[in-house]
């Protein structure tokens, strides 16, 4: 082989592996999914604060060792980087999201596998026949007179939190749980952030729910 041959190999093997290696790097890359999560809307993911979750290493939080990279930027705000298989191990992972995926039912699917067998505090079974509805973005939640009050600790949440994997940025994230009487008229608005929403009669604290202590 001659040199000219011999350079035109090296050259084109060289080509060969950084096209290799810059597909490998844009693949993995499309599996990534890059969040600036506020300080309030972090508590939803049981961040006590963004500083103390690239502390501990989210330790305690749904993402612990659950995570590709974590920072505090100079706002405050937590970023976060998150491969495909890691939100959907957090969300399979997360009792409230399991809930959530059960009142959803089959019509809405939010990439929660049910886990009906593995139900330590007992609302799966309930969950599907909660009655309360849903809007499509998960931004509203209306609760008739004779709906399952309590469902409410596990629908507000868990819809910010659906809302905040699939993207939605931090001070757009908004939940308004609508309780109406027997002729569809308004009687209680409470929601998340709860100072973002129109409060009627009754606090977020005070809405009739179980202890589960």
């Amino acid at each position: 082989m001659n040199n000219k041959r011999k350079n035109r190999f090296v050259f084109h093997s060289i080509l060969i592996v950084f096209l290799v290696v810059i597909c490998f790097f844009a693949y993995h890359l499309s599996q990534l999914n890059f969040y600036r999560i506020s300080p309030q809307n972090a508590k939803l993911l049981a961040i006590p604060s963004p500083e103390e979750f690239c502390q501990t290493k989210g330790e305690n939080s749904m993402f612990f060792g659950n995570y590709t990279f974590a920072c505090v930027d100079k706002t405050g705000d937590l970023i976060l980087v998150l491969s495909d298989y890691q939100i959907t191990s957090a969300k399979n992972n997360s009792y409230p999201l399991q809930v959530l995926q059960a009142m959803l039912g089959s019509e809405r699917d939010i990439g929660v596998s049910v886990k009906w067998d593995e139900d330590p505090i007992g609302f799966l079974k309930d969950a599907p026949n909660c009655g309360l509805e849903f809007s499509r973005d998960l931004k509203r939640i209306e609760r008739g007179p004779n709906d399952l009050p309590w469902y409410y600790m596990f629908a507000v949440p868990g819809c910010a939190i659906i809302q905040i994997l699939d993207g939605v940025p931090s001070d757009q994230v908004k939940v308004e749980y609508i309780v109406v009487d027997e002729y569809g008229n308004e009687t209680h608005k409470v929601g998340w952030p709860a100072e973002e929403v129109d409060f009627q009669d009754t606090p977020l604290e005070q809405v009739d729910t179980p202890n589960l202590k």
